[in-house]
């Protein structure tokens, strides 16, 4: 994925294709690795295109990690709970 600047609270993602439903979700840096989720969007089966994300503009941090998760529960809103840290 090509950088992608945060314009206006929203990152617009150009391309992205899912396997069946699913979530595009930004995490903000935390050392290296991906931290809070600062915005999600949901995604359809298939191509997607020039899908906005809005962002926490307050979580915003110089680089952000951007992952498609799976919809195991369409409908319910995005309820992935990254794992807890040891």
């Amino acid at each position: 994925m090509l950088d992608q600047p945060v314009i206006g609270g929203t990152i617009t993602v150009e391309r992205v294709i899912s396997n069946g439903p699913g979530w595009l979700v930004v995490y903000q840096d935390e050392g290296g690795s991906p931290g809070l989720i600062i915005g999600s969007a949901p995604l359809v089966d298939g191509l997607n295109e020039q899908v906005p994300v809005s962002v926490r503009e307050s979580g915003v941090t110089p680089q952000l990690f951007i992952f498609l998760h799976e919809d195991t529960e369409p409908g319910a809103g995005l309820l992935f709970r990254p794992p807890t840290r040891k």
